[in-house]
């Protein structure tokens, strides 16, 4: 009885978990994450 209410709880659970997610990387810094990235670019360059 509560297998589809209990589908569509997981779901929105995912979604705002994405989207707190979502925020806190867009709070930190992009220059820090840019950096991250870079190290492996550096190595291709």
């Amino acid at each position: 009885m509560g297998g589809i209410l209990t589908k569509i709880g997981v779901i929105s659970l995912t979604l705002i978990s994405l989207l707190i997610l979502g925020k806190a990387a867009n709070l930190v810094d992009r220059d820090e994450v840019s950096k991250t990235y870079k190290f492996e670019d550096d190595d291709d360059d």
